[in-house]
């Protein structure tokens, strides 16, 4: 490949060829985790507003749960919930989800 370079041109220009190989695949790697973090920040604001069903709501404790669309099930506080708007088992509702320490968790919620 280097045939008419000197012995020292071309281990300086198998080490350049070298360190172009590596920048090169550190720069698919780096597109490939950018398109990862474009499509998680993508499915995350696509997943922010939910549909679903109540699972269970005890008015006196002041939470439940939904089922939402994707089966998932979804914890919901009093504190999601508008005034005066009582929930019963089945009520269709739409709803935000965020992240809690215990697991996904509605805001924001309204029946539809």
């Amino acid at each position: 490949m280097f045939g008419y370079l000197s012995k020292d041109e071309k281990l300086e220009a198998e080490h350049l060829f070298s360190s172009l190989k590596i920048c090169f695949s550190h720069l698919l790697l780096f597109d490939s985790l950018l398109h990862e973090f474009r499509t998680i920040k993508y499915l995350k604001e696509v997943k922010k507003h939910m549909k679903g069903t109540i699972k269970w709501y005890n008015a006196r404790k002041g939470y439940g749960f939904i089922q939402s669309d994707d089966n998932k099930d979804v914890f919901v506080h009093r504190s999601a919930i508008p005034m005066g708007v009582d929930l019963y088992e089945g009520d269709n509702v739409e709803f935000e989800i965020e992240d809690s320490d215990r697991g996904p968790q509605a805001k924001n919620l309204k029946k539809a």
